[in-house]
């Protein structure tokens, strides 16, 4: 997850205090890192990875600083800081500059307190002709250079922008355009396939306020299946974005009338974002444009709300209100949740085994969904009550559950002036929640469990779990 970018000259101090190339500290943190090939053409966009353990164990949301130099030059040519995940892990990336290519090999250098690594990869001469290409077996995109910035990349297709031979050692492949790059790891595919990206004006868009910022991208892999996610950077017309909240922007797979969201990382500075693509289909880049009279910029839960709107999560009333003082049904929590994570739905719903949820309501699809990934219970073994009206408890235990094994490095401490009055069903969802400053109580310290949950609690909730857990 990146958290912001990180000084150049900063990071620099940092990596001389450690000026022993490899050295790590005995007791501090033991730092890895590589990249996704061994050799990158300029304009190519190159995945760093690695983790971080501290006495053997994963170091999640450890903050790490990277930094890319010219080995022949020294020059800067890129940093960032991210955190890991819970398994210690880190990903980002970056577009190797075409100044780069006065350089035989660039160093990838990674920071995490005293631990320390570092990797290389060589600098390809590009062919005659122009292209950039992939790395360690992938071939060149038809075409000229990759545009570094989004200028020339608009929501107006140009057909088909990459067709491109990639082996088991993976590639980086940029379409013709520099709209999209597809970073495919070594290992992705077992036998050479061919990767093609076609792009085609979005006949339809998720049912939120959303623009399309970019073309839509089918994406094909010659009819094999990644064994491993495929990185995916796009960049967008940032004059479409304009000013709106880099939170309100979203990758959505689109299957018909149905859109799920892909979990990205926005970035102003490159107009572009990045993501995981794990198989074929058509993908799509909107921003959420929708306004809401009732919300004040920058006051919670005005911020919660446009993280979910960039997921297409949440809606308004037909009289421009969000209504964040509105109660919320079980059903209704459901749907923002299950949009929220980008769960895939049932083609075919079912009732679940619950009597009151009919296949054909428009609700079944996100509770079969929410069931399927063990989020949500019935009131009953038979009942779901959809149409009931949420409490807190009940939300902040939805909530808990759908950490994903999340746990902070630091929890909080935390202590409800009512903490005896919240049922013992849910007294172990709701703290695990507050000590990972997911789910929150009242301004008057107390939680409430039994109070009616309402929309803006609800959003806060829901964005402070896609937040915090990086999901």
């Amino acid at each position: 997850m990146r958290v912001r970018l990180w000084s150049a000259i900063a990071l620099l101090g940092i990596l001389m205090a450690y000026s022993v190339p490899g050295a790590q500290a005995a007791a501090g943190p033991q730092v890895t890192v590589s990249t996704g090939s061994m050799a990158y053409l300029p304009g190519a966009m190159v995945t760093v990875q690695g983790s971080v353990t501290l006495g053997g164990s994963p170091d999640a949301d450890a903050v790490v600083a990277l930094e890319a130099d010219g080995a022949t030059s020294g020059q800067h040519y890129w940093a960032d800081q991210v955190t890991t995940d819970s398994n210690g892990d880190f990903t980002d990336q970056f577009m190797l500059p075409e100044t780069a290519a006065q350089e035989s090999s660039i160093e990838i250098y990674a920071v995490a307190g005293s631990g320390r690594a570092t990797t290389t990869f060589q600098v390809q001469t590009p062919p005659p002709g122009g292209g950039s290409g992939g790395g360690g077996g992938g071939g060149g995109t038809r075409g000229g250079s990759p545009s570094t910035t989004s200028t020339a990349c608009t929501d107006q297709p140009q057909g088909e922008v990459i067709n491109t031979s990639v082996g088991a050692g993976g590639g980086t492949l940029t379409s013709s355009d520099g709209c999209i790059a597809l970073t495919v790891p070594a290992g992705a595919f077992a036998q050479t396939t061919t990767v093609t990206v076609t792009e085609s004006a979005p006949s339809i868009l998720p049912p939120g306020a959303e623009t399309a910022i970019a073309p839509g991208f089918a994406i094909a892999f010659g009819g094999q299946t990644p064994q491993l996610p495929i990185g995916a950077q796009i960049f967008y017309d940032a004059k479409t974005v304009g000013t709106q909240s880099l939170s309100r922007i979203g990758l959505f797979a689109e299957d018909g009338a149905v859109f799920r969201y892909i979990k990205d990382t926005p970035s102003a500075q490159s107009a572009s974002d990045s993501a995981s693509i794990e198989a074929a289909g058509t993908y799509l880049l909107t921003v959420n444009t929708q306004t809401f009279t009732d919300l004040q910029t920058g006051v919670s839960p005005e911020p919660q709300v446009d993280v979910l709107l960039g997921r297409d999560a949440v809606s308004g009333f037909p009289d421009g209100t969000f209504g964040p003082s509105t109660n919320v049904t079980r059903a209704e929590f459901v749907k923002m949740l299950v949009l929220a994570l980008g769960l895939e739905l049932p083609q075919t719903p079912s009732s679940d085994g619950f009597s009151d949820v009919s296949p054909a309501a428009w609700y079944a699809p996100y509770v079969d969904a929410a069931v399927t990934a063990g989020l949500v219970k019935g009131v009953t073994a038979q009942s779901f009550e959809p149409d009931a009206s949420i409490t807190r408890a009940q939300l902040a235990v939805m909530v808990s559950r759908a950490m994903n094994g999340y746990t902070p490095k630091t929890p909080l401490t935390v202590q409800f002036t009512d903490q005896a009055q919240i049922p013992a069903w849910a007294l172990q969802r709701i703290m695990a929640g507050a000590e990972a400053g997911i789910v929150q109580g009242l301004p008057s310290g107390a939680f409430d469990p039994m109070a009616l949950a309402t929309r803006g609690q609800a959003a806060t909730m829901v964005a402070n779990l896609v937040t915090i857990t990086n999901q």
